[in-house]
Order: structure tokens, then sequence, then C-alpha cells
């Protein structure tokens, strides 16, 4: 009789040589990756399919089937621990929590020497107010000490202070204009009109308030009421193109390229001057400028409602601009987002600095 070893398919004469072979450690089946012995195939197959046979990363705690895929997962890219920060690659989370802690894993803004723990938290802090650099001297910030020192260095940084000209309060403006008003029917001149409110204003601009005054009287719509008061539209235009040419020529002289009024044929809206590129005064960008030759101030009857809609019109269609006014203006007047005031004299002098 002929007895069979089924696991491994050896034949034996007798039951007691049939046993000694399966007691035997040549009857083992060892398991390849991990050495273990099992009494059959079947035995060896259920360890292979067990858990418990898995080769586990120590690192990334990801199961293998056999050592050797492990050691490849060891060996790849794919197994390497990135630095999110920084992008740095380690082979460990080991090595990588230690960089993490490490005085070598820090971001340094190389605007103002702070040390940041991550890319977000430097981010955050360019992005946030506290890390413009700004002016000194005009207000203006930039995002970086080198933008800040190109603009210290450049012709167009005007320091704030010579701009020694900011308006004439209101508190200043309202009574000489009221006073001009009660006045109007007796003609005031500013000689008058100084004595009876003991203002400091200078001549021309008490002129410009009285002027203004003079325009509540009422209209005499005689032939020779109507003559006259055309003959002060034209004297006050000529006047006002001659100071807007004088303007614009100096402009010229100094070699800034713009189009005026006339120049702006098939614009939506065509102020007194649109520059080919913007210029900056006094550190505020301007598109353009409109002249006026009076003093602004905000209860100019007629006049100050329907310029504060040309100025905002402006404003809104083409940028930011300025209004220069020839006498001078009353403090926050206009006060409109992308609109700025300057008197002549001081615009002038800032823009003959910029050339120099």
């Amino acid at each position: 009789m002929i007895y069979a070893c089924v696991p491994c398919d050896r034949y034996f004469g007798s039951n007691q040589s049939l046993q000694q072979h399966l007691d035997s450690p040549v009857h083992d089946f060892h398991c390849d990756e991990c050495d273990r012995p099992f009494r059959s195939q079947h035995a060896l197959q259920q360890h292979l399919d067990s858990p418990a046979h898995d080769f586990h990363c120590d690192e990334c705690d990801r199961p293998f089937r056999s050592q050797h895929a492990l050691q490849q997962h060891l060996d790849s890219p794919a197994h390497d621990f990135d630095c999110d920060e920084c992008g740095r690659t380690f082979t460990n989370q080991h090595a990588l929590q230690q960089h993490l802690e490490s005085p070598a894993h820090t971001f340094d803004c190389e605007e103002c020497d702070r040390i940041f723990k991550s890319q977000e938290a430097l981010q955050q802090h360019l992005d946030s107010p506290a890390h413009v650099f700004g002016c000194n001297e005009c207000d203006r910030s930039f995002k970086n000490q080198h933008a800040l020192q190109q603009h210290l260095d450049s012709s167009s940084h005007i320091p704030k202070a010579l701009n020694s000209y900011s308006g004439i309060p209101r508190a200043e403006v309202a009574p000489v204009f009221a006073t001009a008003c009660r006045l109007r029917f007796t003609q005031p001149t500013a000689t008058s009109l100084s004595k009876q409110v003991k203002t400091n204003l200078e001549e021309a601009v008490l002129s410009a308030i009285i002027a203004a005054a003079l325009r509540l009287l009422p209209t005499v719509d005689t032939p020779e009421g109507i003559a006259l008061r055309k003959e002060q539209i034209r004297v006050r235009a000529a006047k006002a193109k001659f100071a807007e040419d004088s303007f614009c020529a100096e402009l010229t002289r100094l070699g800034y390229k713009f189009r005026r009024e006339s120049q702006q044929e098939g614009e939506a809206v065509t102020p007194d001057i649109r520059f080919d590129e913007p210029i900056s005064v006094f550190g505020q960008l301007c598109w353009w400028l409109e002249f006026k030759n009076y003093f602004g101030f905000r209860k100019n009857p007629f006049v100050a409602a329907k310029d504060k809609r040309q100025f905002l019109r402006y404003a809104t269609q083409i940028g930011p601009g300025a209004v220069v006014y020839k006498l001078g203006f009353e403090t926050s007047h206009v006060n409109i987002e992308g609109v700025v005031t300057f008197r002549e004299k001081e615009v002038l002098q800032a823009l003959r600095l910029q050339i120099l």
C-alpha cells in the first residue's frame, strides 16, 4: 500500500515513513518573506493572505506584501516627506519634523528682517498694511524698501512740505462771502470788504468773492443791462482764456505732453488738459487737470455745484486728476474721490522741480 503526502506530493511505502516525513523539518513550508515555517502549503497560503503577513512602512504605515516591495517603497520618491512650506524633501517623518522645528526652517521678510514660521505667515505679513513702507515726506506708500528708495530718488518725489498752500478754512471764507452778499447792492471793493470783516485774505481773493456775490444781483433786462452783461461775460472769458493759455504754455515749456480741450474731439468728457501719460503732482497721480481762473469755494453761486458735477465725470470716466485754481480755494470744498485741488503757483513750482 502507498502512502502519499498531499501537501508536497511525495509518496511513502508505509504510514510510519509518511509520519516521519511529516514530522521532519524538510517537510516545512517556509515563507520567503519572513522565514516562518508552516506544516502545509495551505497554512503557508493562509499566512501569505493574512494581514499579519504585511510589511509595514514605519514612516507612513503603508502595508506591503513583501519585504522587497517595502524596500522599493522606501527607495522611491513617493516615500519622500516633503516640507509644504519650503519644498525640501526628507526620507522620514522624523527628519521632516526636525526640519520644521529647526531655525533653518524660518521664512524671512527681506524687506524688514522679520522672521516667520511658515510661508503662509510671511505672505500674510507681506499683504498686511503693517508691511508697507511709507514716505514720510509725501504720505505715499510702497510695498518694499526698494520701491520706496526709487521714489525718494525720483524727480517725481516732491516733499509735501513744499506745498505750503493747503487752502483757506471755511470759517474764514464764509463770513467774507456773507458780508459781500449783504453789501452787493453797494458795489463793495476789496478794501471796503476787508474793513467790514477784518480779514487778511489777499485782495485778489476778496475781489473774486465779491464777483461771486454780485452774480446774485437781479438781472437788468433793458438793452443797456443786457449789453453790460454780455460785455462782462466777454471780459471774464478773455481773462480766463489768457490765464489758461499761460498755464498750458508753461506745461509745454516743461516738456509735458497733453491735449487741450479743443484737441479732444470725440471724447466723452473734455477737461482743459488731458495728459498722454499720467503725471505726479505732490505725489498725486493725475491723468487730467482742470484750470479755473478764480477762487474756489463751496458757496460760489451757480458755479460750485456745476463744477463738482464736472469734476466727478472726469474722475469717473478718465481717472484721478486735479483742479488748479488760479487764486486758491477753500479747504475741502470739492471732496470728491480721485480729485485733488491745488493752487497754480504751487503746481508750477512742483512741476519745475521735477524737471530739474
